[in-house]
């Protein structure tokens, strides 16, 4: 019985080894590498390095540098990393995006040759849109950790030097894009409150919390200037007109352009 079972086995064996080789055996060729030059592209994020040399951007889900004045691009992150938003630290030493692996987007950074790729946040998380404080100790970014079942964003910073996190706001509306004031002491951020029709801003020391400017539009991206200003982008009708605005220290506003040419204000 023994050899009986021995010989079944071979059998067995046998067969299986040729339907294996039967199956490598029918694999076509590999297709040969094709390479691809790109001299244009959508929907990328930019950041311009502190020397303004250098801009590094987002493409086809990883972060690439090339020169302010024209050139080939890098790339210094995977490819499998879907990394996006590049911002440059104050001393230009280090990037910050934000990718996903391990289940979440999470915040993380890079040197501008590639090397030391850090993952600065974890857990099953939404961290988005980092951007550095201008003593370069902080990283504020958009975030659904806040809330158990992950369903509304909330602006966050994170201290490079120690790791902690801190929640500084807390509304149940979305709120997203922050931008750091000059002085550091408030953070700028779109919202999905008053119909994502304003710009707010919250004080990082006691969290009070301001509005700073209503639109007739959606606002989007938010910026804090050297001198107090903030400009934020407005989009109208549905999407079909979009407008640059720009919120004065003294409350007073700019006129700009909507994108057919007509004024906005």
């Amino acid at each position: 019985m023994r050899d009986r079972g021995t010989g079944v086995g071979v059998v067995v064996l046998v067969a299986a080894l040729g339907f294996v080789f039967t199956l490598r055996g029918a694999q076509p060729a590999k297709s040969a590498l094709i390479d691809v030059t790109v001299h244009e592209g959508t929907s990328m994020s930019v950041g311009v390095s502190p020397d303004g040399r250098t801009l590094a951007i987002d493409m086809q889900g990883s972060i690439w540098t090339l020169p302010s004045s024209g050139g080939s691009a890098t790339r210094i992150t995977d490819l499998f990393n879907d990394a996006r938003q590049p911002a440059w630290s104050p001393d230009g030493k280090t990037i910050a995006f934000f990718a996903y692996r391990d289940g979440g987007y999470d915040v993380w950074t890079v040197a501008p040759d590639g090397s030391n790729q850090r993952k600065l946040t974890w857990g099953p998380f939404d961290d988005r849109e980092p951007i550095w404080s201008h003593d370069g100790n902080r990283i504020a970014f958009s975030s659904d950790r806040g809330d158990p079942l992950g369903s509304d964003y909330n602006i966050w910073t994170l201290d490079t030097r120690s790791g902690d996190l801190r929640q500084v706001t807390k509304n149940p509306a979305d709120d997203y894009m922050p931008s750091w004031s000059p002085d550091d002491k408030e953070i700028a951020f779109a919202s999905t409150r008053d119909d994502g029709q304003s710009v707010w801003a919250v004080n990082v020391a006691d969290l009070s919390e301001r509005k700073v400017a209503t639109a007739g539009g959606r606002v989007d991206a938010p910026s804090w200037g050297p001198g107090g200003q903030i400009v934020y982008h407005v989009t109208t009708g549905g999407g079909r007109g979009a407008a640059r605005k720009r919120h004065g220290a003294g409350g007073r506003r700019s006129k700009s352009r909507t994108s057919d040419g007509e004024d906005p204000l």
